[in-house]
């Protein structure tokens, strides 16, 4: 009798079994169904929205097309007036750099305008060096020491100033 129990409780398991995947099976096509019953509802209803906006717009379109053709009127004015400025001022910053270009490569033949030049890369050069690798090299010197230097340099730049204005015109190209 087990064996017929279990035979009779095998074969209910698989009805039970396929009733469930028939079960499952519809449920799939019903939801298939409403879900294309719920888009096609939903596509009637974004064109029954698409209509009404459509006659909105036509009757606002009436009101809004003066105002429209002044706005794009408005922008075309900005636009060309923004494009004569750009011009311009390109125009302008293009003059200027090449006279700037010019005068900087003319003065640069002057060997005490070189040496300046060359002497003033050096020094910033320098004093960004000193500040990146040992971090203020001026922390920890006296007030003393600290207007020693200062003064120094000072006086190396009123020195350098002065020789540079008596040497300038002996080398300038003009004179």
């Amino acid at each position: 009798m087990s064996s017929e129990k279990h035979d009779t409780q095998h074969h209910n398991q698989n009805q039970n079994q396929r009733k469930a995947a028939k079960d499952v099976k519809e449920g799939k096509e019903a939801a298939k169904n409403k879900a294309s019953h719920a888009a096609h509802d939903a596509h009637d209803a974004v064109d029954k929205a698409h209509e009404e906006i459509k006659k909105h717009i036509d009757n606002a379109e009436g009101i809004l097309l003066p105002y429209w053709d002044k706005l794009v009127e408005i922008v075309s004015a900005v636009a060309s007036r923004t494009t004569s400025v750009t011009k311009a001022t390109a125009s302008t910053v293009v003059t200027k750099t090449s006279y700037a270009t010019s005068r900087v490569f003319h003065e640069l033949q002057n060997p005490v305008v070189a040496f300046n030049a060359l002497l003033g890369a050096a020094s910033i050069t320098t004093v960004l060096n000193g500040y990146a690798n040992r971090r203020r090299f001026l922390k920890g010197k006296s007030d003393q020491d600290i207007a020693l230097i200062v003064s120094g340099v000072g006086l190396f730049v009123a020195a350098d100033a002065y020789v540079s204005y008596f040497n300038y015109k002996r080398f300038d190209k003009k004179y």
